[in-house]
């Protein structure tokens, strides 16, 4: 028998970062192909519906945060990798044509959990970037609570560009861009995470100074934050916490 089999499918490959992306939704399905098939590692995308009031309050909506000695039943809750995995975004990109009340919106919900947040300015193969990030970059950036490296303009060719089109590699080159940066900002949430976990365990604890926390919750924490590093693609240190 294999012994994967005895897993959930879960369970049985790496996690990778997970992401939301939100406005123009035409856009949506290019960019998740080239995270899935080209970048390297690769990112998740959750495409967000419209209108997307209803998408942030899924995906960055407040959990419950409760404080218990008692020991769990077995160390995690049922979908709690499920979760990670597919519902819960460390990232939302936003793609936008003009800088409208969308993205202050999303960068509400975003600080509100604690997921990190991109804005992706589309613009054509013609378009200067330097005009348009000087334009606008340091005015948005004030407004929303961003670094300057949270903005990157992307690139969109035309459906029928061909393979060689110069308008396909200046694409792909931006489309790089923005992962390299969509991957610091997850990397920054999945540290939150595992600071969040690990604080909760120190309250657990502190309030419990007499008696030591049951064996299932210590096993519960260390499991979270494995994960969480796991998540960072940093599988060593991710031994090490197991």
């Amino acid at each position: 028998m294999n012994v994967q089999t005895l897993f959930p499918p879960e369970h049985r490959t790496p996690p990778l970062p997970l992401v939301s992306l939100f406005g123009s939704p035409e856009c949506h399905k290019c960019v998740s192909d080239y995270f899935v098939q080209i970048l390297r590692p690769p990112l998740v995308s959750l495409s967000a519906a419209e209108p997307i009031d209803g998408s942030l309050a899924k995906y960055f909506g407040h959990g419950k945060h409760t404080l218990t000695s008692q020991p769990p039943a077995g160390i995690l809750k049922a979908d709690w990798f499920n979760k990670h995995r597919g519902r819960q975004p460390a990232v939302a990109i936003a793609f936008v044509l003009s800088m409208v009340h969308m993205l202050k919106t999303i960068r509400d919900a975003t600080q509100q959990s604690g997921a990190g947040m991109v804005v992706a300015v589309l613009q054509g193969a013609t378009t200067s970037t330097v005009e348009l990030l000087a334009e606008r970059v340091t005015g948005l950036c004030h407004n929303l609570q961003l670094d300057p490296r949270q903005l990157v303009p992307v690139t969109f060719c035309h459906a029928g560009a061909a393979p060689d089109d110069p308008s396909r590699f200046q694409r792909d080159s931006t489309f790089k861009a923005l992962g390299h940066v969509v991957h610091e900002q997850c990397a920054g949430y999945y540290m939150r995470q595992a600071r969040h976990v690990s604080s909760k365990h120190a309250e657990r604890e502190a309030a419990e100074q007499e008696q030591p926390c049951p064996p299932e919750i210590n096993a519960r924490t260390a499991f979270k934050i494995a994960v969480f590093v796991k998540f960072r693609l940093d599988w060593r240190e991710a031994v090490e916490k197991y």
